[in-house]
């Protein structure tokens, strides 16, 4: 959803029948987390992957009890610090992908050599999805 353009909580809550949804994955973070907040259903999860809109800096656990929510703000490097752990989550996705449990079909692609204004896309939001660079 458009967060710009659309009040995604109140979308989220619509579609949902007002139940709102059981996991929130948040890459904006300051921007929009009220909001996704607002979305979860009760004792939903919160999870901030980013922060592409600035630190989340007025967080406090009371934001968790109208919902009695869960947040986190995992990070990758704690995942992939066990090449044990790194290979089994690894083949688990490719497994997910190979049987169509996952999917993501590219949005737009670019020739490698522009790489650069695929980074400047993305960083000005012009794009949506993956974005594919063809060698």
């Amino acid at each position: 959803m458009d967060y710009d353009r659309t009040d995604f909580a109140a979308e989220v809550a619509r579609l949902t029948d007002g139940r709102g949804v059981a996991v929130l994955y948040d890459g904006v973070g300051a921007r929009i987390w009220r909001g996704s907040m607002q979305a979860l259903a009760m004792r939903g999860s919160y999870l901030c992957l980013g922060q592409a809109w600035g630190p989340i800096t007025d967080f406090a656990f009371s934001d968790l009890a109208p919902k009695s929510a869960r947040a986190t703000r995992p990070s990758l490097f704690h995942v992939i610090a066990d090449p044990a752990e790194l290979r089994r989550r690894t083949a688990a996705l490719f497994a997910a992908v190979t049987q169509g449990m996952l999917q993501s079909e590219p949005r737009q692609s670019m020739p490698l050599d522009q790489a650069a204004q695929a980074h400047a896309d993305l960083a000005c939001r012009r794009t949506t999805g993956p974005t594919v660079s063809i060698p």
